[in-house]
């Protein structure tokens, strides 16, 4: 097999858009909706239409020139509205990858191509619609940070807040630029020690330390996840997060938190604890942790202490939570 080349999507591929749409709708291996069907019904249609004066845009993944995947975006408008639409002048996001050329990381390969072309464009937002049942492209979306819209009627609508920063897991390299952005965050170098001590720990957790990268400034944010105990359960520890002053309040957080967390719970993680910011955190699901017998040891202030279950069930043990042993609880 010959190597995977990225190309741009231009306005005479239209069949490999009807191709990846009549993918798409029968993603379940059977046929659902037929090429006729696609071809006639214009919700339908309009998918297999790339019209670059409105702004759309797209990469197809080829090999030996053959397409093995694609992913679009197109403007569509209130007017002719797809399935994942959520507002004029918010792209929607298709992406499809060939039978017998999935699980090896091409979708990841071809949406973090699509998100970056955005960000270079000053696109603030990207839809989505995804089927619940469809796991593997629900995990794939959340693990970039795309979440469920609030705006949209159909809950398999999702949406990502775009900045400039793409996140993705810590390199051993980038250290020494970590602790520079985690000083800058804090007001002493407490938080930075902090980091320093963990990473000697056995709780330290290789690929769950994130950043959030700037194309121009380099490594910007910082999020930490390690190994913790609530009672005889294993969690982990969220903290310390750190964003750059200068990018404060764009997004930048949310972005490396939400990635984080999607690492987690694609390694079968259950549980989460923070003590931070009430008003934050349950943006990311946490939920008080008092609720559920949760505490530390000599306890937290009302509030602070948060949890959060990845799986979804919500069967939090009670118990003291043990973290590791630099942050001196």
């Amino acid at each position: 097999m010959g190597e995977i080349q990225l190309r741009r999507l231009v306005t005479a591929d239209d069949v490999v858009l009807r191709a990846a749409t009549h993918a798409n709708m029968n993603w379940r291996g059977r046929e659902r909706f037929s090429y006729r069907q696609i071809d006639t019904q214009s919700h339908f249609r309009q998918y297999c239409r790339l019209d670059p004066e409105r702004g759309d845009f797209g990469f197809v993944a080829e090999i030996d020139g053959q397409p093995v995947g694609v992913v679009w975006c197109l403007f569509l408008d209130a007017d002719h509205p797809g399935y994942g639409y959520i507002g004029d002048g918010v792209p929607e996001l298709s992406l499809s990858v060939w039978s017998g050329y999935r699980g090896a990381g091409l979708g990841q390969q071809l949406l973090s191509r699509a998100l970056d072309a955005a960000r270079k464009q000053r696109i603030a937002r990207i839809s989505l619609s995804v089927e619940a049942a469809n796991v593997s492209a629900v995990r794939l979306y959340r693990r970039v940070g795309f979440r469920p819209s609030p705006e949209a009627i159909d809950e398999g609508t999702y949406v990502i807040e775009l900045s400039s920063v793409a996140v993705r897991p810590e390199r051993p390299s980038e250290k020494d630029r970590v602790r520079e952005v985690v000083s800058a965050a804090f007001a002493t170098e407490a938080e930075a020690d902090l980091v320093d001590a963990l990473r000697r720990e056995p709780e330290w957790m290789p690929g769950l330390a994130w950043v959030g990268e700037d194309p121009e400034r380099g490594i910007v944010a910082h999020a930490l996840l390690t190994r913790c105990r609530i009672g005889e359960a294993d969690a982990l520890a969220l903290a310390p997060c750190a964003v750059d002053p200068a990018e404060q309040r764009r997004g930048v957080g949310t972005a490396v938190i939400s990635g984080a967390l999607e690492a987690a719970r694609e390694r079968g993680e259950r549980y989460v604890v923070v003590l931070g910011h009430s008003a934050y955190y349950p943006r990311f699901g946490f939920r008080a942790a008092s609720a559920f017998g949760v505490d530390i040891p000599g306890g937290a202030p009302d509030g602070a202490l948060m949890v959060l279950d990845l799986g979804g069930a919500w069967d939090v043990p009670a118990g003291t939570v043990e973290y590791a042993a630099p942050f001196g609880l």
